[in-house]
C-alpha cells in the first residue's frame, strides 16, 4: 500500500489555524485567499484520512484528531528545520529561502543593505521580507510563516518568550526625546515637555508601553494626541511643531534640523533577532545577525542625554 505524506505547506496552515482560529485569519497571515486555504485544508484532511476541523455554529474548530495532527505537524517541522540546519552547516554554501519579519525602523535603515550584501555573497539564497511590528512578527515566527523575526525590547517592559524561540541580541541604542528646537532648547526640562501634545506608538506595542511608563515614572500623564506605528509620521508631526515624542537613535540620520533630539535616561532599546530553536545555528541566520550588527556600528552617531 502506498502512503501519501501530507504537504508541508498544508501542515503550516493547520498550525496557523490552531493559533489564529479562523480560515480568514490564516489566509491573511499566509497571503492566500480564504477559498485557497479552505481547499488546502480539505486536501489535508483527505491526505491524512481524518476530519481535522468541524463546523460549530458559524465557526470552525479543531477536532480531537485535528489537535493530535497539530502536535505531530509541529514535531515534523522542527525535525525538518534541524535537518535543514545540519545540511547547511555541512555544505558551507547557503541556498533556499530565508523569510524575515522585521519592525519598521530596522527594515528602513539596515535590512535593504543587509539583504544586498547577503545576496551578493550567496546568489542561491533567496531572502523574503515582510515589515511587521514586534508582537506580530513573533506570532508569524511561532506560526511557521517566517524563519526570523527582528523586534525590540525595552527596559521595564516584559515581552513573553515562547519556549521554542531563541533570541540573538543584535544591538542596543538609546531612545531619543524629539521636539522642535523652539520647544526643546538645551535647557528644557521634562516638566516643560510634559505640557506639550505627544505622539506615541500604540499602547499595546512594546515601545508604546515603555513610553507611557517612562512618562508616568516622572510624574505626568502625557497628552497623547497622535498614535501611529509609522515613525515617519512621528517625525513629520514633530517637524511641524504638532507634538513631541520619542524616536529610536537609529532614525537620527533621517531627522532634519527642524527636530532637536536628546537621549533619555532609562531609555535603552534592545534590538534582537528571534528564530525557532532548531534554526538558531543555521548559517544563514547567523550571517544575517552578524551583518546587521556590523551595519549598525557603521551608522551609529553620538548622542546626548536628558533626564
Amino acid at each position: 500500500m502506498s502512503v501519501r505524506w501530507p504537504d508541508v505547506n498544508r501542515l503550516h496552515m493547520l498550525i496557523e489555524f490552531e493559533r489564529l482560529g479562523s480560515l480568514a485569519a490564516v489566509a491573511e497571515s499566509l497571503s492566500y485567499s480564504k477559498s485557497a486555504v479552505s481547499q488546502q485544508m480539505a486536501t489535508l484532511q483527505k491526505e491524512v484520512g481524518a476530519e481535522l476541523v468541524l463546523k460549530r455554529g458559524k465557526a470552525l474548530e479543531l477536532t480531537d484528531q485535528g489537535h493530535a495532527m497539530v502536535r505531530v505537524a509541529k514535531k515534523v517541522l522542527r525535525e525538518l528545520e534541524d535537518a535543514t540546519t545540519a545540511i547547511a552547516r555541512e555544505q558551507g554554501t547557503l541556498s533556499g529561502v530565508l523569510r524575515i519579519a522585521c519592525l519598521q525602523s530596522v527594515t528602513q535603515k539596515l535590512l535593504p543593505q543587509a539583504i544586498s550584501l547577503l545576496s551578493e555573497r550567496h546568489p542561491q539564497l533567496s531572502i523574503e521580507l515582510v515589515q511587521d511590528e514586534t508582537i506580530e512578527s513573533v506570532q508569524s515566527l511561532i506560526g511557521g510563516t517566517v524563519h526570523v523575526a527582528i523586534g525590540e525590547q525595552f527596559e521595564n517592559v516584559t515581552v513573553p518568550l515562547h519556549q521554542n524561540v531563541a533570541l540573538i541580541d543584535l544591538f542596543s541604542e538609546p531612545m531619543m526625546m524629539a521636539a522642535r528646537p523652539d520647544v526643546m532648547d538645551p535647557g528644557a526640562s521634562v516638566d516643560q515637555l510634559a505640557k506639550q501634545r505627544w505622539v506615541l506608538e500604540p499602547a499595546s506595542s512594546p515601545c508604546g508601553r515603555w513610553a507611557l511608563d517612562w512618562c508616568r515614572r516622572r510624574g505626568f500623564e502625557p497628552r497623547v494626541q497622535f498614535v501611529s506605528e509609522d515613525l515617519l509620521s512621528h517625525i513629520r508631526l514633530i517637524e511641524h511643531g504638532l507634538a513631541v515624542g520619542f524616536l529610536p537613535h537609529l532614525v537620527l540620520p533621517d531627522v532634519s534640523d527642524r527636530v532637536s533630539m536628546r537621549a533619555v535616561t532609562d531609555g535603552t532599546r534592545q534590538i534582537h533577532l528571534s528564530t525557532r530553536v532548531p534554526m538558531c545555528e543555521h548559517p544563514a541566520v547567523l550571517e544575517l545577525a552578524e551583518t546587521l550588527q556590523n551595519l549598525h556600528i557603521q551608522i551609529l552617531p553620538p548622542s546626548t542625554t536628558v533626564k
